[in-house]
Order: C-alpha cells, then structure tokens, then sequence
C-alpha cells in the first residue's frame, strides 16, 4: 500500500519591521516620555516562541526591573493575527538606560536577517527615557543655607535678608543621574523676579562647569543680588532655581553725605531749650541709599542723656 507525507517547504525568512510612537529625541537619544513599539512579523510558518527579544534596562545604581517581556512575546496570546502578519507590542514607561534586539526563526528553522525600522525612527535600539527634572542647589558665602527650587510665590518667599560687608562667592550644583546635564545657564538680578520674568530674561550666561558639575564665582561689593540658575538634562526635563537676596556692602558712610540722618524733635519747643517738666523727644534715624541702591540698612541706635551742658 502507498503512504502519502506532507510537508512544507520554506525557504523565505520572516521579515521584521519595528516602529516607535515617540521619536522626540533630544542629543539623539534621550527621550522625556514614554515609547511604545510596535512589533511586525511576516512569515507564513510563524510560531511565538520562535520570538527572541532582548532588553536590558539600567540606571546608576543597576539594573531596572520591568516586565519580561521576553516570556510575554513567546506566548501566542500577546500576538494579534492576520494571515501571515503578526503584530505585537511593547511599552517602555520605566526610567532607564534601554537596549532592544529582536530575532524570530520561523518553523522550517529559517532566522530573519535583519530589522526594518519605520523612516524616521530615532534610537531604535539604544535610548534613555528620563522623565525627572535635573536638580541642583545654590550656596552663598558663609551662610549654611541652599536654595534648591524656585518658589511658586517668588515675591513673597524670597526677600532681601542676607548682609555680609566683603566679597562672597556662589557656588551652583547640579545633578542628574540618568540622562545627564546638558546646560546650565545663570544670572544675576538686582530685584526680586517672578519664574515668568526669569524664563523671559535675555540676560542669561552659559556656564562652564568644572568635572564634578559644579561652577563657583566671586561677587564684589557693593551690590545686592538675587542669584537665578535654569537647568536642563539631556532629555529636555529643566528646573529653575532662585537664592534668597543678598547685599554686599563695605562702602563706609560719608560723614557729610550718606552718613544715616539723625533727627531730634521735643514734644514741646522752649524758646531757650529749658523745660520744667518731663520732655518726651522723637527720635528719627535714616540710613541714606547710596550707588545702586546698595544700602545694608541701620544695625543698631545708641543714644545718651547728659544732664549737664557739654562744653
């Protein structure tokens, strides 16, 4: 008796085509939000656990968990169908360090060749997602006090309330694990400024950072200033900083000129300063501004009484 056998002779490849919904890449491969892929597959003797995907995921202290998505493409279920087109797909939401290969052998033991990514596709197979602003800090003087954010309310969290009468140097930090900083840019403000008014100022100066990130600079009296910095990482996240007000002032008073201004005003006026009763005396103490409206302000008022003339 005759026997019959069928078999399948397959000699074509399965063919691979990826594509990504986010190809907003800042510096070529750093991207601020999620990405999703969208995975092809064409290949008439396909089988799912014939899929190799391999994903490595990694930030500055290791390794990253996410799904596994390795076992989830090998299952059948996570694949839709449609003739001899398979389409699945794969969501990258962590932050993190990515790298993604993928291979497929169809059932006759054949292995694609290769990969098609969609025109356009930016980082395909090496990319950081990073999601959190940089963070950084400002320090000035000798003062134990940073400021590390800018306030929502500007004007009234931040004041003029720091003196020191000799030069004072600022230092800015920075940093940002996962992506990196990508610039950082600074200015100094005689008046206290809204974010509006910062985002919007044109006096912005390029930093230059030394290894660990950092860029100090010496601020000479007589000024008084409000020390403003904006970061921004290599994925495009950025962060506005504001220091508190500073005045630097050594300028001694001109006795005959900007020295503070004392004035003596009796309740009760007598013709030749003689009084029979208790005098109660005014006294008005101001403290003159001078150049830039630099002024440290009055410290303290001492005064005496004498009962008897001065000669």
């Amino acid at each position: 008796a005759e026997k019959q056998y069928q078999f399948t002779v397959d000699t074509i490849a399965p063919e691979i085509s990826v594509s990504y919904d986010n190809n907003d890449a800042q510096n070529g491969d750093q991207f601020k939000g999620d990405r999703t892929a969208t995975i092809v597959i064409t290949e008439h003797n396909f089988t799912a656990q014939n899929v190799n995907v391999q994903i490595t995921t990694k930030n500055a202290q290791g390794d990253v968990s996410i799904s596994d998505y390795a076992a989830d493409l090998r299952e059948d279920a996570n694949w839709e169908h449609n003739g001899d087109t398979h389409t699945a797909s794969i969501s990258f939401s962590a932050e993190a360090n990515y790298t993604f290969a993928i291979g497929c052998t169809d059932l006759a033991g054949t292995a694609n060749t290769g990969v098609t990514y969609a025109e356009g596709t930016q980082a395909p197979e090496a990319f950081t997602i990073d999601k959190t602003n940089p963070a950084g800090s400002i320090q000035i003087g000798a003062w134990e006090q940073t400021w590390t954010d800018f306030p929502e309310t500007a004007e009234d969290d931040r004041s003029f309330g720091l003196w020191d009468n000799k030069t004072v140097q600022v230092t800015v930090t920075n940093t940002d694990e996962l992506s990196g900083i990508a610039s950082v840019e600074h200015f100094r403000s005689s008046e206290i400024l809204s974010l509006e008014e910062v985002q919007e100022s044109d006096a912005w100066i390029q930093a230059e950072l030394d290894a660990n990130g950092t860029f100090t600079y010496q601020v000479e009296p007589d000024e008084r200033f409000v020390v403003y910095v904006h970061l921004v990482d290599r994925a495009g996240n950025e962060a506005y900083l504001s220091s508190d007000g500073v005045i630097v002032d050594s300028t001694f008073p001109d006795v005959e000129k900007v020295a503070p201004v004392v004035t003596l005003a009796p309740a009760q006026p007598s013709e030749n300063g003689i009084y029979n009763t208790d005098v109660r005396v005014d006294v008005d103490v101001q403290d003159p501004v001078s150049g830039a409206d630099v002024f440290s302000g009055l410290k303290s008022v001492t005064y005496k009484i004498y009962n008897k003339s001065l000669r």
